[in-house]
């Protein structure tokens, strides 16, 4: 068992001693704890997947680039107007946007069907979203 502990370390054993004695506090067991959070992680990947169309490719290096709002708190103050960020995952790499992250989406749902309306033929729809 001591090989299989040295992995973790010593605070995250702490954190798990804890966890499992505020689950014994509540009548909750590892067994409910374990399908609590297997179902959260089924939930995060099928919200990924509806996501996957918000995905840019960095121009640096073609790696996936994540989408991050700032200047909505005091943490993420950039003092300009921009309201969000693409930053590669591979290169670090920036693009900085002012629309909102509402308005980028839309924009992008809109350039994927154009782009699809080309790839079949039709000619884009005007003013839908």
């Amino acid at each position: 068992m001591k090989k299989i502990l040295e992995a973790y370390g010593f605070g995250k054993l702490q954190d798990l001693l804890t966890l499992e004695r505020q689950l014994a506090r509540r009548g909750i067991s590892f067994a409910d704890l374990r399908g609590f959070v297997e179902g959260e992680i089924r939930r995060l990947e099928e919200e990924k997947k509806q996501r996957v169309g918000f995905q840019k490719s960095c121009p640096a290096c073609n790696g996936p680039m994540v989408l991050f709002p700032v200047n909505t708190t005091r943490r993420n103050q950039t003092g300009d107007e921009s309201t969000a960020v693409w930053t590669c995952a591979r290169c670090g790499e920036e693009i900085w946007e002012t629309d909102t992250i509402a308005e980028i989406h839309k924009r992008m749902r809109e350039e994927a069907r154009n782009g699809l309306r080309r790839i079949w033929g039709f000619a884009p729809a005007r003013n839908s979203v």
